[in-house]
């Protein structure tokens, strides 16, 4: 039982490997080993083809490298999307459409997804660091102001705290004069007190 699971399994293995060796040779355009091939390159087109030679091959490059076709499935998911995205960008060049045609990407350099993600990330890198620098004046400036503020109250309190002490000073000041005046001024109306003393020496005499 064990050797025939081992035959079956020795089969499907060869199977397997005749079908990817067969899949890979049936591809008459491999894709150039180049990290930064050419849409020429690619498209294994002279250049002096002509535009219809161009559309005809990139439906040719479509359908070998669609990432359902047998030659994609024996590759990672990751080269596959990467080869399919230059197969596009290539064609664009090739037809005009795109003035950069350094800018395709293989299987080793970013391709335009990524390249625009990472200008993205560093567009929002900036972003971030201009609003923590709003954010650091803005707390900069709450600050003097703050101060500023407190200084002013400081400076209003010493001199309200001065001018009532002036007054209180200056109200007891007037008070203890008044009643010097008031003092005064009953000594000199009666200096010896008899004023004081004679009703009650009548009152003696009438009793």
């Amino acid at each position: 039982m064990h050797a025939a699971r081992r035959q079956i399994t020795r089969a499907v293995c060869e199977l397997h490997n005749t079908c990817r060796h067969a899949s890979t040779s049936a591809n008459p355009y491999p894709y150039p080993n180049n990290s930064s091939p050419t849409p020429h390159q690619i498209f294994h087109l002279p250049r002096s083809a002509t535009q219809a030679d161009v559309k005809a091959r990139y439906y040719e490059l479509v359908r070998i490298y669609h990432p359902d076709s047998p030659v994609s499935r024996v590759l990672p998911s990751a080269t596959v999307q990467s080869r399919f995205q230059a197969i596009t960008h290539a064609y664009d060049v090739l037809r005009g459409k795109t003035s950069h045609p350094s800018a395709i990407n293989g299987d080793v350099n970013l391709s335009e997804v990524e390249r625009a993600k990472a200008n993205f990330r560093n567009l929002e890198t900036a972003m971030w660091r201009a609003k923590q620098q709003r954010r650091a004046e803005l707390r900069v400036g709450l600050d003097d102001r703050t101060k500023d503020a407190i200084m002013l109250g400081a400076i209003v309190v010493t001199i309200g705290a001065f001018v009532a002490q002036t007054y209180f000073t200056r109200r007891e000041a007037l008070q203890a004069q008044h009643e010097r005046t008031k003092y005064k001024f009953n000594s000199t109306k009666d200096p010896s007190g008899a004023g004081d003393s004679k009703p009650s020496i009548d009152s003696e005499k009438q009793t």
